[in-house]
């Protein structure tokens, strides 16, 4: 079975996948890589993007193949052209073109969807999760059904824990952590390794491996290695992997005159300070931040509604604009070097016993615009 990923490339997705595809970001109890995999174990997943460069790096990083190495001879001009924000002229494309060459095609979501869909693709995956590994614990402090509470075997639950199941499933995955006064509603899931201190979690919320965590938080992804350890809010927001929000960092997921919240993204795929930038209209009332890899923030950031931090940025000195570059230092134009971006990354990802992966480099060029 060949199964085509086809990458629409939504401008908000980009913030989302500067360093793999978006199709690796967990948006329930799997991402959607991961879905497939345990769905068809013998597909073979051959991956395409409008850019080619994109395309060979992130199918190197998660062992996809490369449609133009697929398919060598097909004129791919009409889906690699960025005319087109929302991926409609890209989808028609392949499903005019494409779509007889594969078993299956799995278009990328946009992102700005993953929220709403969030709370019930976590009760889906469970007919995927390796069940017998996992308990139906009588907590001391539940509120809802027993069936919907989901321990791994190797998780410990001090007194003090409430679980809260009557709006979804709670699952707390291997070698997680969780000290007393944690509250937690779902649809929730804590991926391995997690450490659940002293916060409120409340429905539609994900967190991936390694995810440290305190605070507030509500309805909000979070993708790998991605800290939030001390007090503050996180509602309705995009977090990716290894993002260090510092003490007090909070995000505003409604505007005090309940208006629809509207998104600033730059026109260009690899966005420049000079670049031009289009309005993305949410449909929604309540949105928080969309937050990429690597991003750090300072103590008691305030992240005003809709706000965009684009990879690899460092926030601090105050409150970003509504859309900062990637590489940003501080909020004053200034570029975190790459070099010394990349150096930060072996010593952040080390203490986690982590390593930067090999196409990380590359890609820190392409966004830099040093390639």
């Amino acid at each position: 079975m060949k199964f085509l990923l086809v990458d629409l490339d939504h401008p908000a997705g980009r913030v989302l996948s500067r360093f793999e595809p978006v199709f690796a970001y967990r948006n329930g109890i799997f991402s959607d890589i991961e879905r497939i995999r345990r769905l068809h174990p013998d597909a073979v997943p051959v991956y395409l993007h409008p850019d080619a460069r994109l395309e060979r790096l992130f199918a190197d990083r998660l062992g996809l193949v490369p449609f133009r190495a697929d398919q060598a001879k097909v004129d791919l001009t009409a889906f690699s052209s960025e005319h087109a924000h929302t991926g409609a002229d890209r989808r028609s494309f392949v499903e005019t073109e494409l779509q007889s060459l594969y078993d299956d095609v799995e278009f990328s979501a946009d992102v700005v969807a993953l929220l709403d869909d969030a709370p019930s693709r976590i009760a889906a995956d469970l007919f995927l999760l390796n069940r017998e590994d996992f308990e139906h614990r009588q907590a001391a402090q539940l509120i809802g059904a027993k069936q919907d509470l989901w321990i791994h075997q190797s998780v410990e639950v001090p007194p003090g824990v409430v679980f809260d199941t009557r709006e979804g499933p709670v699952v707390i995955d291997e070698r997680c952590s969780l000290t007393p006064f944690t509250y937690i509603a779902g649809p929730f899931y804590a991926a391995p390794d997690c450490h659940l201190d002293n916060v409120r979690i409340t429905g539609g919320t994900v967190l991936g491996e390694g995810c440290r965590v305190g605070g507030e938080i509500e309805n909000s992804l979070f993708g790998r290695f991605s800290n939030k350890h001390h007090e503050g809010f996180v509602g309705h927001s995009l977090i990716g992997n290894w993002v260090n929000l510092g003490a007090l960092t909070t995000t505003s997921d409604l505007k005090n005159n309940y208006g629809e919240i509207r998104l600033q993204l730059p026109q260009e795929r690899f966005p420049t300070r000079a670049s031009s930038f289009f309005t993305l209209e949410t449909g929604k009332i309540k949105f928080g931040s969309i937050l990429g890899d690597c991003v750090k923030t300072a103590i008691g950031t305030m992240l005003n509604t809709g706000t965009v931090v684009d990879a690899g940025s460092n926030i601090f000195a105050g409150s970003p604009s509504s859309y900062v570059p990637p590489l940003s230092w501080g909020i004053t134009g200034h570029s975190y070097r790459p070099g010394r971006f990349l150096e930060d990354c072996e010593k952040i990802f080390a203490r986690r016993k982590q390593v930067v992966h090999p196409t990380m480099q590359e890609l820190v060029s392409l966004l830099s615009h040093l390639s």
